[in-house]
């Protein structure tokens, strides 16, 4: 027996050693496994570094479970938050980094943790937990003091906030010159700028940034930048230069240098060499779009519209879903709506300037543009016929497009003060619920007189104001009603109540029925009342593939701040949708920057941003009917959580 235990006295330390061995040896190659991973994702091999950082969670996982009381605990803890961290499963980081603050609080690593897990806080947009994570950061742990504050200001560029970003990164720097997050700063700064139009800011970012790195590829893309700011600023020959030195260096960048170049050249009145350099690029790419855009705008302008036609429709193939080709198939349409009018014969200029408004509003969504050209109707042809039809359409973009009824009023009114004897002062009449003759069965056409009312039968009353809280869904008056109930109901886009021109009008809602005498009629039966602020909000609008908050909005989101103010326990879901046009992984992100800058703009409005939380749904959930509704498609919805 005394043998035995002397036996095992000697045979326990190698035990011991063993064990240790052990799981040092799981967790050595669960840092291993870390480590290529890494490498694996610089080198965007994203398969197989995510295969990598799953061996590091599962060695990491097996450390915890057969030695939960070992040295390498909170390595272990900490190295599967970095791990998840890295495979964008921000959820689970967070969890991991919260266990090993909350179990291991004298660690080392809890600094890093509280770091790390405020970085995934802002990947998983949670910004008020993560600027509270990170100001605490910097204060409490100098050594991570720069990178959280980088992280905070960067933040803002994440979230499309140009300005914000731009003034925070400029401070960033201005504080941390020695930063090594110097180049990214700097990137992001010049970047923030050039969509702030601030191009004397964006140059002296890049050309900042161009001492600083070393890889002569990415300074050759950084010579391109700042001859785009350049040419922003009107300094083309100084810009020309700079992009020849460039080009021909690397292939995968020519397109981009050519389009700068052609660019440049055209401003100076060298057209025929822009022309020929634009001829150069040629990718299927944003470059090979702008590049035939410009072609095709250059041929429209010298009134060669076959020419451009033709190129408009090359840049749409070369990439339709960006920014030129979004243009181009613009257009495309205005080219043939221009094609339709001279085969129908519309030749007067208050004519021709109402059908241009038309298209913007009804063909292309551009509401804006469209508002601005009936107004030009209304301004250089007070005496036409189109001019008060050309009011009711900027009316009629307040109330349906915008969701905005009162403020279609001043328009209504002043439409009613200026032609008092029109039958588009009727209907503005109508609108406003004042009295106002029986609406005949069809609008003639501006040019003409009102056609002779038909047999009379019953009428609807107009729809509502749509306010906040009403989905504004139901069709304007001027549509015929919906069909029976052996076909579902259709979603129809509002258009105006009049006819456009050279056109047979559309039908409209019938007179009155026999024997229902004119003038003031009694009150109709009260509609429901629209949901309660408590229950639903009205939709906010956007321009075709923008972003931006309209003007028109504003109100409506200042009465949903003060809602959201005056029940503080209640929280807001806000879904950005886009209209059908697009590829799904574009219309993703858009609706995704849309229902953001909802988000932004409450947050300025002092609402917490961890009471909102934003979705998207692309173009999955679109509520138009055909392209003329495309408009309703653009929009945010907000639902209560």
């Amino acid at each position: 027996m005394p043998k035995l235990i002397r036996r095992s006295a000697r045979l326990l330390p190698a035990l011991l050693l063993f064990a240790g061995c052990a799981y040092f040896n799981t967790f050595y190659n669960a840092q291993r496994y870390y480590r290529e991973g890494v490498q694996l994702s610089e080198q965007r091999q994203v398969g197989q570094a995510r295969s990598r950082f799953e061996k590091a969670v599962e060695k990491s996982a097996l450390v915890l479970t057969r030695w939960p009381n070992s040295r390498w605990a909170d390595d272990a803890t900490f190295l599967i938050g970095q791990s998840y961290y890295e495979m964008g499963q921000y959820g689970r980081a967070i969890r991991h980094f919260d266990q090993l603050v909350l179990a291991f609080p004298e660690s080392p690593l809890v600094p890093r943790a509280v770091y790390y897990r405020g970085l995934a806080m802002l990947r998983n947009r949670e910004y008020g937990p993560a600027r509270v994570l990170l100001d605490q950061v910097r204060r409490d742990y100098p050594q991570l003091r720069d990178g959280a504050a980088f992280h905070l200001a960067s933040s803002f560029h994440a979230r499309e906030d140009w300005s914000r970003a731009a003034d925070s990164l400029a401070v960033f720097l201005e504080e941390h010159p020695k930063t090594r997050h110097r180049l990214d700063a700097l990137r992001q700064l010049a970047a923030s700028c050039a969509r702030l139009g601030r191009w004397e800011s964006c140059e002296q970012s890049y050309r900042r940034l161009a001492t600083l790195i070393s890889d002569p590829k990415e300074r050759a893309s950084v010579r391109f930048r700042i001859a785009d700011a350049l040419i922003a600023q009107g300094r083309h020959d100084e810009a020309v230069p700079l992009i020849r030195e460039a080009l021909g260096r690397y292939p995968d960048l020519d397109d981009e240098g050519h389009v700068l170049l052609g660019r440049a050249l055209a401003e100076t009145g060298r057209e025929a060499d822009a022309l020929q350099t634009w001829r150069k690029v040629r990718g299927s790419n944003d470059f090979g779009a702008e590049a035939f855009f410009r072609i095709g705008k250059h041929h429209e302008e010298h009134g060669e519209f076959e020419l451009a036609r033709a190129h408009y429709d090359t840049a749409r193939s070369r990439r339709g879903t960006s920014e030129h080709g979004i243009q181009a198939i613009k257009r495309l349409s205005l080219l043939d709506a221009i094609a339709r009018a001279e085969s129908t014969g519309v030749a007067e200029p208050a004519d021709a300037l109402f059908l241009l408004a038309e298209v913007h509003n009804l063909n292309l969504g551009e509401h804006d543009e469209a508002r601005r050209l009936y107004q030009q109707v209304r301004d250089s042809f007070p005496d036409s016929d189109w001019a008060p039809k050309a009011m009711l359409a900027r009316a009629w973009i307040s109330r349906y497009v915008e969701d905005d009824s009162l403020g279609a009023v001043p328009e209504l009114k002043r439409l009613i003060a200026e032609y008092p004897r029109t039958e588009y002062a009727n209907e503005a009449k109508r609108w406003l619920g004042l009295p106002a003759p029986p609406r005949p069965t069809t609008v003639a056409a501006a040019s003409s007189p009102p056609a002779p009312p038909k047999e009379p039968v019953k009428t609807e009353p107009p729809p509502d104001p749509v306010f906040v809280g009403d989905t504004g869904d139901e069709p304007p008056p001027s549509l015929p009603p919906d069909p029976g109930p052996d076909r579902p109901p259709r979603e129809r886009p509002r258009t105006p109540p009049v006819s456009p021109p050279g056109k047979p009008a559309r039908p409209t809602e019938p007179d009155p029925a026999p024997g229902r005498p004119e003038g003031p009629q009694p009150a109709p039966p009260e509609r429901p009342a629209p949901p309660a602020a408590d229950t639903a909000f009205g939709p906010i609008r956007f321009a075709f593939d923008r972003a931006d908050i309209r003007d028109v909005d504003t109100a409506a989101l200042g009465r949903i701040a003060t809602w959201l103010r005056e029940h503080p326990a209640r929280r807001l879901r806000l879904t950005g949708h886009c209209d059908p046009r697009g590829e799904d992984d574009y219309n993703l992100g858009l609706g995704r920057r849309r229902a953001e800058a909802v988000r932004a703009w409450l947050e300025r409005a002092g609402i917490d941003p961890v009471r909102l939380e934003t979705a998207t749904r692309g173009s999955s959930e679109t509520i138009s009917s055909g392209p003329e509704g495309y408009w309703r498609d653009r929009r945010v919805e907000f639902s209560l959580l």
